[in-house]
């Protein structure tokens, strides 16, 4: 298997230059629906005491698997949907327990992870000045790649007409030349 190697793309035009290193299509992240952020209101709680306030407020058998966030606040998975649905719903729980200030209390929201990174916007461009016999596949796919990383090439266009065309993803569309002209020896 080839290993992948970094690209460096789109440099022809100021402010469109990155690396690109390819890769299959990733996976979308499934959406975990028992997910909630668990937030402690009006007092602090450690996990361990969140872990026994849950256990008391949803009885059974359920082993409940809590993360730390940010300051006061926990991930938690909930046995089902409903159960977390039930919770937002109630707007919440009060903890009982010796030695926590009165009012404290859990508060629960769906929690969804969120995607890293971003997708690039993507254009069609035309590229002119390339005779007709060099106005092939692979040779149009490198042209594209000095203005962002090549998606597709429209052969059926290019073949037809005076002119190249190539579906590229940029960094910033409106740096981006809806034409490029292109000289040769």
């Amino acid at each position: 298997m080839p290993r992948p190697v970094a690209h460096a793309i789109g440099y022809v035009v100021h402010g469109l230059g990155f690396y690109h290193i390819p890769h299959p299509p990733l996976p979308r992240a499934k959406k975990e629906l028992k997910s909630a952020l668990t937030s402690v209101v009006g007092g602090q709680l450690s996990k361990e005491q969140v872990q026994q306030q849950l256990q008391r407020i949803f009885p059974g058998k359920w082993d409940w698997e809590i993360t730390d966030h940010v300051q006061n606040t926990f991930i938690t998975k909930f046995p089902s949907k409903i159960d977390l649905q039930r919770a937002i719903a109630f707007g919440g729980a009060d903890v009982r327990e010796a030695g926590v200030p009165p009012g404290t209390r859990l508060q629960f929201e769906v929690w969804h992870e969120k995607e890293e990174g971003f997708l690039l916007p993507k254009v069609w461009i035309r590229v002119y000045g390339i005779r007709k016999s060099l106005r092939e596949f692979l040779n149009l796919w490198a042209v594209g790649s000095m203005l962002g990383s090549t998606q597709t090439v429209d052969m059926e266009m290019s073949r037809n007409s005076d002119f190249g065309r190539i579906f590229i993803a940029v960094l910033n569309p409106r740096f981006n030349p809806s034409t490029l002209r292109c000289g040769y020896r």
